[in-house]
């Protein structure tokens, strides 16, 4: 099995009607999806802003697996990703080729004068980007925007740090539990969810670089993830934008017997 390979949520049957957002690795974002997204028959995919682009293998490949009802692409206010976005299209900031490829691209031509009005056209950029495919498989592709001036934030400052998941149902309150390092309790958490490590590259990219984390985590829920994100942590480690930032694979939990 290849990092590429689909990788199927557990608590989901095959065929079953399922719902994905896509949204941004933002921490801010964490509680809220954990709270009003996360439903049990939603899975959630996230990336740098969220980006159609990154997501799109991980979109169809699920599609395959499940009855795909519903593409929301939810973007929120306040993105640095949009930040970086606005930077490269308006102010004319070089950003790298695979970040630009990614990323920048899909906004270069289009009518925004301010990075509020980039942040409320990105959900609906994106899904349009995913309209097509979700007609063809008879989703309905819609946007959303997240205000996060009404969202309920923790308050400690901790270091910013990096989760990267295949798509799950598993909350992101859990998932930050697999993170037993120093200062873990005050860290806040940023996450990827995709298929392939390999298709987000570009995204973890922007983290280090863009956001500063501090710490990447590759959170395996099997052996069979654990094997693939074995080889995930190698790749990562050869990125010469990775620099100093550790990049740690936390091992499936036992199975508890008898």
């Amino acid at each position: 099995m290849s990092d590429a390979d689909i990788y199927m949520p557990k608590g989901l049957t095959v065929g079953q009607d399922v719902r994905l957002v896509v949204t941004c690795m933002d921490w801010r974002l964490d509680r809220f999806i954990d709270r009003d997204l996360n439903d049990g028959n939603t899975i959630i995919l996230r990336d740098a802003g969220g980006s159609a682009g990154t997501m799109e293998n991980t979109i169809k490949q699920l599609s395959i697996a499940y009855n795909v009802t519903a593409i929301v692409m939810a973007g929120h206010t306040d993105c640095g990703a949009m930040g970086l976005v606005f930077k490269a299209v308006r102010e004319g900031a070089v950003t790298s080729p695979d970040v630009e490829h990614a990323l920048v691209r899909p906004f270069r031509g289009q009518i925004f004068e301010t990075r509020a009005e980039l942040e409320s056209l990105n959900p609906e950029l994106q899904a349009g980007r995913i309209r097509e495919y979700a007609d063809k498989i008879g989703a309905h592709a819609t946007p959303m925007l997240i205000d996060v001036a009404t969202l309920d934030l923790p308050k400690h400052d901790g270091e910013k740090r990096l989760i990267i998941t295949k798509p799950t149902l598993t909350h992101n309150s859990r998932l930050q539990q697999r993170d037993t390092g120093e200062g873990a309790e005050h860290a806040h958490y940023y996450f990827i969810q995709a298929n392939s490590v390999s298709d987000v590259l570009p995204d973890i990219r922007v983290a280090v670089e863009a956001v500063g984390v501090k710490k990447i985590l590759l959170v395996a829920e099997d052996r069979e993830q654990e094997r693939q994100f074995t080889n995930a942590a190698i790749r990562i480690k050869k990125e010469p934008w990775i620099g100093d930032v550790p990049v740690v694979l936390a091992k499936a939990r036992a199975k508890v017997t008898g």
